[in-house]
């Protein structure tokens, strides 16, 4: 579906919609419709509308005659009465011209003044460079007819210049009849020996003065800077009784036809010459007392020129050299009788080009194209060039009391008519103004920060900004928001806004993008820690963060639990909602562990390590103070808990220090056996060199040495290097090896004590109830994965320390405790005794003499 047109015809014709009113005729009222805006273009009837080209897409017309709308939609007016029905229907009308027009009724209006609406009293048909203005007066002398002389050997020389022609280019010199001015079949023939155009005819001698000269060929384009790809033909008719000098150019061309046919009308040739010179360069809108035509060149100083130069680059254009030959044709047959060049339309043509030309800074270059011949500096063609599109356009003379002037084209024929394109005058020539330039032309200071649809390009907003006291572009965000003044910065109920779901506050005249926090918060007072309040300007609910000294977003369970914020100081409190306790960690209330309200309020720093207490909750679990915090010892196993932790508080332990390396370890008793209460934590490799790379910290983690102890192979636990180098009994011991090892060996247990054997094991075993019973027996109270705790009823207080295997990997603490003996079994296992969580029983089983397990010292 199409949109819909609104128009209004404005109240006053706009100066440069000339055109579109009649004598006393009111232009108020409103469309058949009944809607209410403003047209691009208004005119008389339909036949008048321009093409529907692509750069009038969009825009809209008002026929008069019809009171009718239309708008310009792929390539056709639509009336506005079908602007909702089919393309096809009868008010869907082609442009009946071939011919771009103006946006007559910009909103744009240059003032009344003629210096800013050339031509205003003339009609819409009116060509803006018409002659008819252009009146070329004759004096008496004119119609005094020269008497006939003869010409006898003289040499003619001059240039011939379109661009200059080339060498080789053919001149002729054709004797006319001094009374009729007929050729006589006569000529004498040059050529041109340089390219620089020059040409000599020699020994002329004619029955009458008058003759006609003819250059042929080639010539350089002052447009391309190239030498032409096809050849021209360029005349001149001379009086040669007082000179030897004729100059070939296209005004010599163009004035031929014109100037005899005033010949006919009684005018003697140099007056007829002088009239037709005028009027062709009236024709480009150039007026002055100039030389005579075959005395100009285009390398030479003085307007006259400069004029034919600017002639010349105009009508070359991008022409091809037989397009250019058709125009000099089509132009001189067009003068002839009235000496009135009509053609409307090839004017705007050339002027639409002169237009691109300047606008481009393309006349420089062709400068340039001309000063590189090296033939002489090009004289000041440029303003011949300018005024052309200039006058063509519409535009005034363009001076210093109408800088700043924006104005459309008042040429119908012209590409920029019935487009935004307007232009400025910059106190020196006419270039095309920007938008704001246009848009806001002859706008009145604002309000600071109002917002303002552009006058032409109404799909711009601008600003007026109180500080610059200037109108400038609009953001978005200020298009939708309004300016952002110091009055709205200071009042905090006007001073953001959203745009698409972005926030923005208005800080030093400028919108910038914010958050809700800012935007809701701004002009808050400090709350108390916890406080939750509701933003000023969206739902959000904010907490006050005493240690940040600012409000911040809540989270869900801030509001919903009714527990107040959770905040930096609060970090660490517990709070119950319902039958759920919570804790606040990192700024959010999380449902909490038992240990947390279990041992909340209880303090657990470095002074209390080593503290134990029972639930606040729970008064069956029992709690450790560790360096990172209180540690459940009911749950399962952590290295955060210290091996005293799990020891049986109601055994009395004794103790022995390891003189190796005065490490301390608690013993106990179990029937006849003294065993110790901790794994071996023996490490030095130097003293004892079988524990070089034999022996670990569980996961590689020296602490974790502190609380289960090292973990060793099996060669390393029986000291297999000490053995190899027993002098009485050497024995060479280890993985793939079988020994005789001596009843009882010390191993890398502490002097006075030694490692286990298979039967020692068992030994223990009966003394605390037999393998059944041993595994709970033996096993600490805690610590054990699935509560798989036992009673440690004897202190034994073994701890679940896992072990590695060959492969280097660590596994299962928390879940098994595994004990080496003395015992091998063959070359590759050797005994040890472990207990699982899974289980009551201990066992002795054989393993891989290369796994790292745990060694209990037995006391001799």
């Amino acid at each position: 579906m199409r949109k819909k047109i609104s128009l209004m015809l404005p109240l006053l014709c706009a100066p440069l919609a000339f055109w579109a009113c009649g004598d006393g005729e009111s232009n108020s009222g409103t469309s058949a419709n009944g809607s209410v805006s403003e047209a691009d273009l208004v005119v008389a009837t339909f036949d008048d509308l321009p093409v529907c080209s692509d750069k009038r897409e969009g825009a809209t017309a008002y026929v008069k005659d019809e009171k009718t709308a239309y708008i310009c939609e792929d390539g056709k007016w639509i009336s506005d009465d079908e602007t909702d029905g089919d393309d096809s229907s009868s008010s869907v009308k082609p442009s009946s011209s071939s011919s771009d027009k103006i946006d007559s009724s910009s909103s744009v209006k240059p003032s009344s003044s003629s210096s800013v609406n050339p031509g205003s009293s003339s009609s819409k048909k009116d060509d803006p460079m018409s002659s008819s203005s252009f009146k070329y007066e004759q004096d008496s002398t004119a119609y005094e007819q020269p008497d006939v002389v003869k010409v006898k050997d003289k040499s003619i020389a001059g240039v011939s210049q379109k661009g200059p022609f080339v060498t080789g280019s053919a001149v002729k010199l054709y004797e006319l009849d001094g009374e009729t001015y007929a050729q006589t079949g006569k000529s004498f023939t040059g050529k041109i020996t340089s390219d620089n155009g020059e040409f000599g005819v020699s020994s002329v001698t004619l029955a009458s003065q008058y003759a006609l000269l003819e250059a042929s060929g080639y010539y350089r384009n002052e447009v391309s800077g190239k030498k032409s790809g096809g050849t021209i033909t360029l005349n001149a008719l001379t009086d040669l009784s007082d000179r030897e000098k004729v100059n070939i150019n296209l005004l010599t061309h163009l004035e031929y036809e014109r100037a005899l046919y005033l010949v006919g009308t009684g005018v003697n040739v140099p007056a007829a010459k002088k009239q037709a010179e005028a009027e062709i360069f009236n024709a480009f809108g150039i007026q002055g007392d100039f030389a005579n035509s075959e005395d100009l060149n285009i390398f030479s100083k003085g307007e006259g020129n400069a004029a034919l130069l600017a002639f010349s680059i105009l009508m070359q254009g991008n022409r091809s050299e037989a397009e250019l030959t058709e125009l000099l044709t089509k132009f001189a047959t067009d003068i002839e009788k009235d000496g009135e060049w009509n053609d409307a339309s090839t004017k705007a043509k050339i002027a639409d080009w002169a237009n691109e030309q300047d606008l481009n800074g393309k006349l420089s270059s062709i400068r340039s194209n001309i000063n590189s011949w090296g033939l002489g500096s090009a004289p000041d063609f440029e303003k011949y060039v300018r005024n052309f599109w200039y006058a063509n356009y519409g535009l005034e003379a363009c001076e210093a009391d109408s800088k700043g002037v924006v104005a459309a084209t008042t040429n119908e024929l012209v590409e920029a008519y019935g487009t935004k394109t307007r232009y400025i005058c910059n106190g020196e020539g006419w270039v095309e103004a920007s938008d704001i330039e246009k848009d806001t032309y002859q706008w009145a200071a604002g309000e600071d920060g109002e917002i303002k649809q552009g006058s032409v390009t109404k799909s711009v907003n601008y600003v007026y900004d109180g500080a610059k006291n200037a109108w400038r572009n609009a953001s978005t965000v200020e298009a939708a928001l309004g300016g952002c003044t110091e009055t709205r910065e200071a009042d905090i109920s006007l001073n953001t806004g959203k745009v698409n779901g972005t926030w923005y506050i208005c800080k030093n005249r400028k919108w910038e993008s914010t958050n809700n926090i800012t935007v809701d918060t701004q002009g808050w007072v400090e709350g108390s820690d916890g406080d939750i309040k509701k933003g000023d300007s969206t739902d959000v609910q904010y907490k006050y963060d005493e240690a940040l000294d600012q409000w911040v977003a809540t989270n869900a369970n801030d509001v919903s639990l009714g527990l107040m914020g959770c905040t930096t100081n609060r970090t660490g409190e517990i709070g119950k909602s319902g039958e759920t306790y919570y804790v606040c960690k990192n700024s959010n209330w999380q449902v909490a562990a038992e240990i947390d309200y279990d041992t909340y309020g209880e303090k657990c720093t470095s002074a209390e390590v080593g503290k134990t207490m029972n639930g606040k909750e729970t008064a069956t679990n029992k709690y450790y103070c560790s360096s990172k915090g209180w540690v459940s010892l009911m749950g399962d196993w952590t290295f955060d808990v210290p091996k005293e932790a799990r020891l049986n508080p109601e055994i009395t332990y004794g103790t022995m220090t390891d003189k190796r390396d005065y490490k301390k370890y608690k013993t106990v008793k179990i029937g006849d056996q003294v065993w110790m209460a901790e794994n071996l934590n023996y490490a030095d490799s130097t003293k004892m060199p079988s524990l070089k790379g034999k022996s670990w910290c569980y996961d590689d983690k020296a602490e974790n040495c502190d609380v289960t102890g090292r973990l060793y192979t099996w060669a390393a636990a029986i000291d297999s290097v000490a053995l190899a180098n027993d002098a009485d009994n050497p024995q060479t011991c280890g993985y793939g090896k079988t020994c005789t090892l001596p009843t009882v060996v010390q191993g890398v247990c502490p002097e006075g004590w030694h490692l286990p054997s298979y039967d020692e094991w068992e030994t223990l075993f009966k003394a605390v109830g037999g393998f059944s019973a041993a595994g709970k027996a033996l096993k600490s109270g805690s610590g054990w994965y699935s509560n798989g705790n036992g009673t440690d009823t004897y202190g034994f207080s073994a701890l679940p320390a896992g072990y590695r295997n060959n492969n280097g990997n660590f596994y299962n603490a928390g879940n098994f405790a595994l004990f080496w003996s003395a015992s091998e079994n063959d070359s590759y296992n050797a005994y040890y005794m472990y207990l699982g969580y899974f289980s009551e029983n201990a066992y002795m089983d054989n393993n891989d003499k290369y796994y790292g397990s745990s060694v209990r010292c037995l006391q001799n």
